[in-house]
Parts: structure tokens; sequence; C-alpha cells
């Protein structure tokens, strides 16, 4: 399977990282591609699907947070990244791809901010955080980013 998919295709390529939390073992998969970037909603389809069963990443502590950080800067440096959390049910209120509440946050100072109706989340590595440098920004849905996937436990 080398484009991801779950499909035997030798040959296709695959753009994205498997890495694993040893924190809590979760298994991630960073797509950051150039070819691979995709709106939030696409992302997050992208990772539900090929029979991979994946979230978009849910940051639920400073240590997972700044875990992830690592690997981002690691794989490709400044770059921004989709995670989960959006509030595109309730304007505000910030939820995970599941649906649970977001409780730990790291916003970037001023952030959200709500300019241009933005509801979905990404890491902008090239700014400071709260707890890493990896500070979060609300951006528009339809852009086209990079993407973190998370499996659950």
């Amino acid at each position: 399977d080398d484009d991801c998919d779950g499909s035997v295709d030798e040959g296709a390529g695959c753009p994205c990282t498997h890495r694993v939390n040893p924190n809590d073992g979760h298994g991630f998969i960073f797509c950051g591609g150039w070819g691979d970037q995709r709106s939030w909603t696409d992302a997050r389809d992208w990772c539900r699907g090929g029979g991979r069963g994946y979230e978009l990443a849910r940051v639920d502590s400073r240590v997972e947070m700044r875990w992830i950080d690592q690997q981002l800067d690691d794989i490709a440096g400044n770059r921004r990244w989709w995670i989960g959390a959006n509030d595109r049910v309730a304007e505000g209120t910030y939820a995970w791809t599941d649906g649970s509440s977001v409780s730990y946050t790291n916003w970037r100072s001023g952030e959200p901010n709500n300019s241009g109706d933005e509801d979905c989340v990404h890491v902008d590595p090239q700014s400071d955080g709260r707890d890493t440098r990896g500070g979060w920004n609300d951006a528009d849905c339809g852009l086209s980013d990079r993407f973190v996937c998370e499996a659950g436990p």
C-alpha cells in the first residue's frame, strides 16, 4: 500500500509519515507532502477513509502538543497543519471531529479571531502558542493545508 489508501498499489508513493506517540501509544499520520494539501473537510475525510479509521488529530494536553510540534518540525518545518478542532456547529464553541468539547488549547496571541468566518483550526509552527512554538490559529476551512490524523485508543 504505497499511497496509504489500504489497497495494494506498489510504486504509487505515500506522502504521509506514520509515527506513534510514546506518551499514549496513539498512532499518528502526518501528511505533509506538497501534493497532499487538502481543505479541512477533505483532510478529515481522508483520515477516516480507506479503512484507516483515524480522525484529524485531537490535542488534549501540553505534553501531547509538544510531541506533535516536534514531529511537525522534523517532518516539514515551518508549515501549517490542520488538526480536528473546529467551531463549525456553534461559533466560538470549539469541538473535536467526534463532537467532544475542546478543553486544552494552545492559541496564538489574538486567536481565535474568526476573521472572515474562520471555523477550523491549524497549528502554525511559525508562531508562538501558550505552550509550544506551534500556536493554534482559526482559519478558513477551505484553505489547503497539510494535516495530522490520529488513531483513537
